[in-house]
């Protein structure tokens, strides 16, 4: 399909903010940081013995710093540096400086500057899919990805997919339970879903 990497973002959910499944054992303890950065490391190496991955990084060691690139940041909808990059953008507008750089030389200074923070260095987890020797070859490959797109109102976004689930009281409290609500939304995005 000729996807390189998956990102993983370690934060945990707030107390007080449902994550992605409705219902949850009770109590609910949400995870801190280094349970659920455990939690996946354990994943990551069964995945590497198993052979679905080739290795897995913390952002911080994906190369030095002084080698990165605005575009080695991942950047998606929601996450820690899509709110990181506002705010340096916020603040960027703001300056009074008449001898601003350009942004994006401006804006990896301060992503370097974010990543200096100890805190921020272990956020984000890179899984290597393939080797680095096996990188080029799948990046001359022609894409054949015969899977049309489709268009599922429930899978739109994170709200709408929790309350979906909460109408239909799935359920994740037990491993039985959250096989059942499993096969259903499954059986459920397959039979709502339209061809685009």
């Amino acid at each position: 399909m000729g996807f390189l990497k998956a990102y993983i973002w370690n934060a945990p959910p707030k107390v007080t903010q449902e994550f992605v499944f409705y219902g949850h054992p009770d109590p609910y303890i949400p995870p801190n940081h280094l349970s659920l950065k455990k939690f996946y490391r354990g994943m990551l190496n069964q995945a590497i013995d198993k052979e679905y991955i080739h290795n897995f990084v913390s952002i911080e060691f994906m190369k030095p710093l002084r080698l990165l690139k605005v575009q080695d940041i991942p950047y998606f909808d929601g996450d820690f540096w899509y709110t990181e990059i506002a705010k340096f953008w916020q603040i960027y507008i703001e300056g009074k400086s008449k001898k601003k750089p350009p942004f994006s030389t401006q804006l990896l200074k301060d992503i370097k500057e974010a990543l200096r923070n100890p805190v921020n260095k272990e956020l984000i987890t890179i899984v290597n899919l393939h080797s680095p020797e096996d990188f080029e070859d799948i990046l001359q490959s022609p894409i054949n990805d015969s899977t049309p797109l489709i268009d599922c109102k429930i899978l739109f976004d994170r709200e709408k997919f929790f309350e979906f689930q909460m109408n239909n009281n799935y359920s994740f409290e037990t491993l039985e339970e959250a096989h059942y609500s499993t096969k259903i939304l499954c059986s459920k995005i397959l039979n709502d879903f339209k061809l685009i």
